[in-house]
């Protein structure tokens, strides 16, 4: 199984002072595709899930994906999302 992830945040800016305001990341997108070819996307609102304090549950639903080895996970240019 491959999973691909993606991350999407509003772009850092500088306030007037001169200091770069970091935004928090706000979308999550996660697709996967089967041995059998079956294809699957989620796109995740991170902030309406902080909002609604939901963040632990989406930590217990991602952690066995995230922790298990047998999966290939593929990211592009995380860093600069």
């Amino acid at each position: 199984v491959v999973v691909g992830i993606d991350t999407e945040t509003r772009p850092c800016m500088f306030n007037t002072k001169g200091s770069k305001v970091k935004n928090k990341t706000s979308l999550l997108q996660v697709a996967t595709r089967s041995d059998r070819g079956n294809e699957m996307v989620f796109i995740i609102d991170l902030i309406s899930l902080s909002r609604l304090n939901l963040m632990p549950n989406l930590n217990n639903i991602l952690e066995p994906l995230f922790s298990d080895e047998s999966i290939l996970k593929l990211g592009h240019g995380l860093v600069y999302d």
